[in-house]
């Protein structure tokens, strides 16, 4: 039985077209901004549809050669002490970090050519305690973990880096056995959600204890952000010259006593192959399948060009699929002015406000600035007895209005 297609999602235009055959390393699109990185084919193969997105962006898919593709590609280390020669190698090889203090790795090092971070957090702690991928890459992988994290911090001229490790015991120690010797301060955060949140780490594990607006680069807060999974790849690619073209993802269960899988998949990979339970529970009405934690994740729904629901494939910038139960959604009630989701946000924010300001100003692009401090952690709704939809609004709002800044 052939292969399935493999599906890409890009943001800019093509340059290929449908019939075209590609080889693995093959560039598929070309930026014009440098700060961005190209999107590279994953493997060889023939590209069977091109599906353009609601939202701009594009969905490649790539019918495959063989029925087993090499998971790692050939291509030289740059030299170890030159950003620009980093930053050229890591264009060509496709999303590399997107998702690295909110801005990526690649857009970090630009900035650093502009001005010298004060310091270097690798974030190997979980946003999501019960689900704890990042835990779990840190003490399967201490040594690459912490020599790619030391390898960055020669880049950056930096003599002692961070690694920070969640609350759990076998992480700290598997790291910090390995970080002595590389001159790497250990640090371990508190279980609390979202602790590895950007924000909140530059907020508490920094010099300047500064919060990042959504979309900021760290570097203005003095500080360059990675998770562990590119500290690993970067270890990796620099001991062998080869760069891996597959990723970590965790899959958890609803089940309060089900243990996380970590699955390794390529970027684009039908995530309905690594467990069958997962195509039937799809359909179900009483479970829904998202990428990210139960508060923040999403769901992914692409149709293809005849209004066909397409399945959904593992991304390039998440690393859990979560698959939680399906309530039925509760009626919203007036606000009670109970201020729990005051409370509890991280940001210090006050949400019911801003969500009346949403519903009474939707285009007033000053909403900006307040929402532009919410990290999208979802624990207003989660805590609020009127079910009132808040952070829900507020990620549509900031997609609204970002979308008017564009066309302004």
């Amino acid at each position: 039985m052939a292969s399935p297609a493999l599906k890409l999602r890009i943001r800019q235009r093509p340059e290929v077209h449908v019939g075209q055959l590609v080889t693995q390393g093959q560039m598929l699109s070309r930026p014009e901004d440098r700060r961005l990185a190209c999107h590279i084919s994953p493997i060889h193969g023939r590209i069977e549809g091109l599906i353009e997105r609601p939202d701009k962006g594009y969905d490649l898919l790539i019918e495959p050669m063989s029925e087993t593709a090499p998971t790692q590609l050939e291509v030289k280390a740059p030299p170890a002490k030159k950003i620009e020669a980093w930053i050229k190698q890591l264009r060509h090889l496709g999303p590399w970090g997107m998702g690295d203090g909110y801005v990526g790795l690649i857009v970090q090092l630009e900035a650093a050519l502009l001005m010298s971070p004060k310091e270097l957090i690798c974030v190997a702690a979980d946003s999501f305690a019960p689900y704890p991928i990042q835990s779990s890459l840190a003490t399967s992988f201490g040594q690459e973990m912490a020599e790619g994290t030391r390898l960055l911090a020669n880049l950056l001229g930096l003599a002692q880096p961070t690694i920070l490790t969640g609350p759990g015991r076998a992480s700290f120690r598997e790291i910090r056995r390995h970080a002595a010797s590389r001159s790497i301060r250990v640090r371990q955060a508190e279980g609390k959600y979202p602790v590895a949140n950007w924000s909140l780490v530059s907020r508490y594990q920094t010099q300047t204890r500064r919060l990042i607006q959504r979309g900021a680069n760290p570097l203005e807060a003095g500080v360059v952000l990675i998770n562990g999974w590119t500290a690993i790849r970067l270890a990796r690619w620099f001991a062998s010259d080869k760069v891996d073209m597959v990723r970590p993802l965790g899959l958890a269960w609803p089940e309060a006593d089900a243990k996380m899988q970590v699955h390794w998949v390529m970027p684009g990979q039908r995530v309905f192959d690594l467990h069958p339970r997962l195509a039937a529970e799809q359909r179900s009405p009483y479970t829904k399948l998202i990428f990210g934690d139960p508060l923040r994740g999403r769901l992914e729904a692409t149709l293809d060009d005849q209004g066909r629901l397409l399945d959904p494939v593992a991304p390039d910038n998440e690393f859990l699929l979560s698959l939680v139960e399906h309530p039925l959604p509760e009626p919203q009630l007036p606000c009670i002015a109970c201020g729990w989701c005051s409370e509890v946000c991280p940001t210090s924010l006050q949400p019911v406000q801003l969500y009346r300001q949403c519903q009474s100003h939707p285009d007033d692009v000053r909403l900006y600035e307040s929402l532009a401090w919410c990290i999208d952690c979802g624990l207003c709704s989660h805590v609020c007895p009127s079910a009132i939809p808040l952070a829900q609004t507020f990620r549509e709002s900031v997609s609204h209005l970002l979308e008017l800044s564009l066309q302004s």
